[in-house]
């Protein structure tokens, strides 16, 4: 009886998770390394978090991480912080 009523409540549980409302979610700008360009990724706040620390991305109209280039909103180079 015990496992029945274990065993409904984890499927109630997975059932409710299925019809949760997605999480939202944010862009930035991610280099392309291969390309050299900015490209904008609509990613979860905590993906954001990771890309902002560990490459040289930003947001969209702002500065990037790493190298200090400047976006537009289109993730297009606004303009480079000289080297």
């Amino acid at each position: 009886m015990k496992l029945s009523i274990l065993a409904a409540t984890s499927c109630i549980f997975l059932v409710a998770q299925a019809f949760a409302e997605p999480k939202p979610k944010v862009s930035i700008c991610h280099l392309d390394d291969e390309e050299g360009t900015w490209v904008t990724l609509s990613i979860s706040e905590n993906g954001a978090e990771a890309h902002l620390r560990n490459h040289d991305d930003g947001a969209p109209e702002g500065v990037t991480a790493q190298s200090g280039t400047q976006l537009d909103a289109n993730c297009a180079v606004a303009a480079e912080q000289p080297q």
